[in-house]
């Protein structure tokens, strides 16, 4: 998580942290999640996935952590090969642009 006060709106902040380990070339998709931390209960939203491997299917269910007052700036799915195919890897989501690094 990393705080923005309001006045630093508009300002680049710099954020080094590990999003995820073992990014394998079997990874397709990537769940991902921009919320405004307005406080309220906590909630979550609720995702799933589904792997076949030798006709077999296999799922798990994962529940990304938010409070029912936040605002949900964006919530959606990230193409694995977007993070491959670029050193660094940038966009807009909602009104937040991020830049995304493989390492």
């Amino acid at each position: 998580m990393i705080v923005v006060k309001r006045s630093e709106v508009g300002t680049e902040k710099f954020f080094d942290t590990l999003i995820m380990t073992g990014f394998t070339d079997q990874l397709e998709k990537l769940a991902f999640l921009v919320t405004e931390d307005d406080g309220g209960t906590h909630t979550s939203w609720k995702c799933s996935a589904t792997v076949k491997i030798k006709s077999k299917s296999y799922g798990f269910d994962i529940d990304l952590p938010y409070n029912d007052k936040d605002d949900i700036v964006w919530r959606g799915q990230l193409d694995a090969d977007w993070f491959r195919n670029q050193r660094i890897a940038s966009a807009n989501f909602g009104q937040v642009e991020l830049s995304f690094e493989l390492q």
